[in-house]
This record gives structure tokens, sequence and C-alpha cells, in this order.
């Protein structure tokens, strides 16, 4: 069964080609969403693998407060998505689980490794 991920980007051209690379590996896009408040509501109806979550959103939720209840509520991981350092994510980072971060742009090779470990 081919790996679910989640996209919560609110950058459309960097969502599609996101969902351009992770279809590249054989995985399969649950939802594409731009909130935080959105990402919690399709993790809990899609139940995926993995949460791809930019870290800085135009909504008052932050991808890492997003990524922190959907971990709290649905034990399901996110990986922070960011052109931010991870010194500056840190900065808003109240350190409740650890957190890997991918570097925009993603490279297929890095996400495909990431996947593996999955």
């Amino acid at each position: 069964m081919p790996t679910k991920i989640l996209i919560v980007e609110d950058e459309a051209i960097s969502a599609m080609a996101l969902s351009y690379t992770i279809e590249n590996l054989g995985c399969v896009v649950v939802d594409v969403v731009d909130t935080g408040e959105a990402a919690i509501q399709a993790a809990a109806e899609h139940r995926p693998d993995l949460v791809l979550m930019d870290t800085r959103l135009r909504t008052s939720m932050t991808g890492v407060e997003a990524a922190n209840t959907i971990w709290k509520q649905l034990q399901i991981r996110s990986v922070f998505v960011s052109a931010y350092s991870a010194e500056e994510i840190e900065k808003d980072y109240n350190g409740a689980l650890p957190f890997t971060l991918l570097m925009k742009p993603v490279l297929e090779g890095d996400l495909a490794r990431l996947v593996e470990q999955l």
C-alpha cells in the first residue's frame, strides 16, 4: 500500500511542486490544505502516514502549532518544510516532540529517504 501524505502549504506553487514529487515517488497525496486548522481536520479525516507541514502559514495558527496538535491528538508525524533554518524554527518551537526539517525547495532524493524511514 502506498504511503499517504498530507501537504500543508500556503503557497500554491510550492504545494504543486511537492505533490508532483510525492507522486513521482509512488506515494499518494491525500489532501492539500493551506491552514493549520484545516491540517488538523484533514489529518483526522484522512489519517495520513506523514504530514509535510510548512512552518509559517498565513493564519494565526503556525505549522509548528498544528503539528503539535496533530501529534498529540492523532500520533501522526509531521515533517517541517521551510526556507527558514532549523535554528529559526526552534525559536517558534516548544520542543514537545523531535522534528525533522526539509529545506525548500524539497529535493526528490531527500523526500525519498524520508519516506523510506516510515
